[in-house]
């Protein structure tokens, strides 16, 4: 071997692991290290599994999974084709309701006119009485008026 060309090798270098705040030491050309993961806290290591803030890929597909198994069990099944004679009573109910729709449509009609009708004869009652009121009014000063003359 060359002279001056190696590292230096520390037998007591100390690695501290960030994610289980586990010391130990090795030999390594650096006097300290840190490690996000370390043998103490891997999963291969281990053998548990431990849980990540963030949600993943398998999450979002085992959420994917489980909302298609939700609406597949909603799925109503396909009707029946219907008969000629079945269609056309379903076009005749479809026309009758129609035709009860238009008929109640045409009395609220007849209801609101009649309505209208009953505030415009109260109001010109009360207007032809105040109109009365107002001429009386008038013929009392008049009459006055040509009293004082």
């Amino acid at each position: 071997m060359k002279p001056n060309i190696h590292p230096e090798v520390h037998q007591d270098a100390k690695v501290n692991c960030t994610a289980c705040n586990a010391v130990f030491t090795i030999p390594s050309t650096v006097k300290e290290q840190q490690t996000e993961v370390c043998s103490n806290c891997h999963p291969v290591y281990t053998g548990k599994y431990r849980g990540i803030t963030s949600s993943g890929r398998v999450e979002r597909f085992q959420k994917k999974m489980a909302t298609a198994a939700s609406v597949k069990k909603t799925i109503k099944p396909k009707k029946r084709k219907l008969t000629e004679e079945e269609k056309m009573e379903l076009k005749a109910k479809e026309a009758a309701e129609k035709i009860k729709e238009k008929k109640a449509a045409e009395e609220e009609k007849k209801k609101e006119k009649a309505v209208k009708e009953a505030k415009k004869t109260v109001v010109k009652k009360t207007t032809t009485k105040k109109k009365k009121a107002v001429t009386k009014k008038k013929k009392a000063t008049t009459k006055k008026k040509k009293k004082k003359k």
